[in-house]
């Protein structure tokens, strides 16, 4: 994604190396906020204080801890959260009668034959506090212990709310499937 020579130049203050970070890393930082954020007139907001976070703390970086993708990445969804604990936009319980809950097996249960644009159209209409814990373990490999610290949970609430993002998805599934497989288009 970004050489070492970018980021030098960037450490340097170096506006064409800013310019460089910017273009290669601004499609990659949209989809992150895109994930957490529905909201179209809070996400270039999101993205200015990402990418200022990023310039401001470039000499931060350790190549030998990682790609600066997930470093990246890293600073990306901490602003998602700060901005969905500040917009009190994030509740991490959804009542259990409020959806159809299925019994876990154990088993994700999630077919791997779903496409991502799928699970982007599932990401929208999932409940908020579902959708950012299953993000957060699913999508960037949080641990419901790192979960539960970031969103102030405890990491059993992670866990139930993690099961119920993943029946929630099953159940669509299941629905469609089987809309499809009777004929009916709507």
């Amino acid at each position: 994604m970004i050489g070492t020579d970018i980021i030098q130049k960037c450490i340097a203050k170096d506006q064409q190396g800013y310019r460089c970070l910017y273009e290669a890393c601004i499609p990659y930082v949209y989809s992150v906020v895109k994930s957490y954020v529905p909201e179209e007139f809070y996400q270039k907001d999101i993205i200015q204080d990402i990418f200022a976070k990023v310039f401001k703390s470039i000499e931060q970086y350790d190549a030998a801890a990682g790609e600066f993708k997930y470093w990246l990445r890293k600073i990306s969804v901490n602003f998602c959260l700060m901005h969905l604990r500040k917009t009190k936009n994030f509740t991490p319980i959804v009542p259990i009668d409020k959806y159809n809950e299925q019994i876990a097996d154990g088993s994700s249960g999630i077919s791997e034959n779903i496409s991502r644009e799928e699970i982007n159209q599932l990401l929208q209409i999932m409940p908020p506090g579902y959708k950012t814990i299953f993000l957060l373990v699913a999508i960037d490999g949080y641990s419901h212990e790192e979960v539960s610290l970031e969103l102030n949970i405890s990491s059993g609430t992670s866990r139930s709310q993690y099961l119920r993002a993943k029946n929630f998805i099953r159940e669509h599934i299941l629905n469609n499937s089987n809309k499809l497989k009777y004929g009916i288009n709507h």
